[in-house]
């Protein structure tokens, strides 16, 4: 939790002894306001948004209270803002085959280790 410091600014206090099912509650009320707002802003189909809300494994939300960064670690504040920021893939490796296909173009080899001869033959399989 953070409170306004007499100096000036503020100061965070760690929350102890919480309870799994405290994390729990959480976890579901963030998930469904998120959730809502995907849907609002169009980022996320509603249907698909009901699916999420569902699932047992929480639909892809987490909470970890037992992370946290000091105010006073600068690079490890960088390292989460950079990591907050990254995109899930690279848009520019997407390209669309046909109406009803994309392809990711990797830049790493396959399982295999071998890169495909021809990327639209491997969109294809």
């Amino acid at each position: 939790m953070f409170a306004p410091a007499p100096a000036g600014g503020v100061v965070f206090h760690a929350a102890t002894g919480l309870a799994a099912n405290a994390i729990a509650q959480v976890q579901a009320q963030m998930r469904q306001r998120l959730l809502r707002v995907f849907v609002r802003r169009c980022l996320l189909l509603e249907d698909d948004a009901r699916a999420m809300a569902q699932r047992e494994d929480g639909g892809g939300f987490s909470l970890d209270a037992s992370v946290r960064i000091e105010a006073e670690d600068r690079a490890g504040c960088l390292r989460l803002l950079r990591y907050c920021a990254w995109p899930p893939f690279a848009l520019e490796r997407l390209r669309k085959l046909d109406p009803e296909r994309l392809l990711y173009e990797s830049t790493k080899p396959g399982p295999r280790r071998q890169w495909p001869a021809d990327p639209d033959a491997a969109g294809a399989a």
